[in-house]
């Protein structure tokens, strides 16, 4: 096939995947390996890794090397496919969802992902967890399926962080997020007696207590839940904002 009768097709598919395609998805459109190779000699592609280019000139961005990662663990489907399915083959997860999320300081010396189904990846820096997906376990950031926050949290409390660390991911959770505290406790629940506690809500005052609750933040849940009531009762904790937010008056 002419390389005219493939190109302009798979071009806009790179667009579609913030300049990324694959040799998968290349073949899919027509073009043969010694064609792919020949856009990468002429300077029009860039390889990334095994089986992954880039349209050269296209910006990259803190994210290239995750969004290459994901597309080579689902060669053959497009980006824009994969999102809009219930599974994507293949979510962000523990650290690497932290960091998209902007959750916390933890360094992330691996790409992490999560997905239904056993995979292998090339890359040794690239670590999947097999564990069940469902729909509701992930949300789009930057173009990339990454685990909820909630989700994120609990991933990070199983995989064993320290206490120091998760507190601050789930202080950023609540603070950045606005996932609800009662949330983060029910999904802590399963892990709390790791950490040395009876459930999740102890853990979460604890994670909170330990993160530091900003000063802004404790006036401005005790005014949405009762100004001067709020503000006559005792000093307003880790257990005492945690009640505030989570029952309303």
């Amino acid at each position: 096939m002419r390389r005219d009768e493939w190109w302009p097709n798979l071009r806009l598919q790179a667009e579609d995947q913030h300049g990324l395609i694959t040799a998968a998805q290349g073949r899919l459109a027509g073009a043969t390996r010694r064609q792919l190779a020949d856009l990468i000699e002429q300077g029009t592609l860039t390889r990334l890794q095994h089986g992954i280019y880039q349209l050269t000139g296209t910006p990259s961005d803190e994210w290239t090397g995750v969004r290459t990662a994901w597309l080579a663990l689902a060669p053959e489907r497009s980006a824009p496919e994969r999102l809009a399915a219930p599974d994507p083959e293949g979510v962000v997860s523990h650290r690497s969802a932290a960091q998209l999320l902007g959750l916390g300081d933890l360094d992330a010396d691996r790409i992490e992902f999560v997905a239904s189904t056993r995979r292998r990846p090339r890359n040794p820096d690239v670590v999947v967890h097999q564990a069940q997906v469902r729909s509701g376990d992930w949300i789009v950031e930057h173009g990339l399926p990454v685990t909820t926050p909630v989700v994120t949290v609990a991933a990070l409390a199983d995989s064993g962080v320290d206490r120091e660390h998760l507190a601050v991911v789930a202080r950023d959770a609540v603070w950045r997020r606005d996932v609800p505290v009662t949330s983060l406790a029910a999904a802590l629940d399963r892990c709390a007696a790791g950490y040395g506690f009876d459930d999740g809500t102890a853990l979460i005052d604890e994670l909170i207590a330990l993160a530091g609750v900003p000063q802004s933040s404790i006036d401005l849940a005790a005014h949405a839940t009762g100004g001067d009531r709020a503000r006559s009762s005792p000093p307003a904790g880790p257990g005492r904002f945690r009640a505030m937010i989570a029952d309303p008056p």
